[in-house]
C-alpha cells in the first residue's frame, strides 16, 4: 500500500530531504542524520505469507511480526498489515548510499505515506 520511513522524507529538486529540510545523502547519514525504521503497509498480509518460501515465511513470522492495520473504528483489519524494518544505527551510518538507493527504489514501486502507531 505505502511505505513510511522514519524520519519522513520527500524528494526535492536537489535530492531527498526530511520534512524539516535536512538533506538526505550518504555523507549526511554518515555524520549526523539517523534513520530509525522503514515501515511497510501491505494490502494482504496472508498473500505475502503464502507467496513466500519456507525460510522467508519463518523470518516474517519470527523477526518482523506482521502486525494488523486498524480501521477507523479501532478494529484490526482482517487482511491489511504492517511490518517494521528497524535499521541498526551503525549499519545506517556505514551504508548511507544504500539507504538513498532504497528510497529511489521505494519511490518507483510504491508511495510514501504516514503510518501512525502506538506501542505499549
Amino acid at each position: 500500500m505505502f511505505v513510511s520511513p522514519v524520519p519522513a522524507v520527500r524528494r526535492s529538486a536537489t535530492g531527498w530531504n526530511t520534512f524539516r529540510g535536512e538533506p538526505i545523502s550518504a555523507s549526511a547519514l554518515s555524520k549526523s542524520l539517523r534513520f530509525y525504521t522503514i515501515e511497510v503497509a501491505v494490502h494482504d498480509r496472508y498473500q505475502l505469507m503464502c507467496s513466500s518460501k519456507f525460510l522467508t515465511r519463518f523470518w516474517l513470522r519470527t523477526s518482523l511480526f506482521i502486525k494488523p492495520l486498524f480501521t477507523a473504528e479501532d478494529e484490526p483489519h482482517a487482511r491489511r498489515g504492517c511490518l517494521s524494518l528497524g535499521l541498526n544505527a551503525r549499519w545506517a551510518k556505514r551504508n548511507g548510499q544504500a539507504i538513498v538507493r532504497a528510497l529511489d527504489a521505494i519511490e518507483s514501486f510504491s508511495k510514501f505515506g504516514l503510518l501512525c502507531s502506538y506501542d505499549d
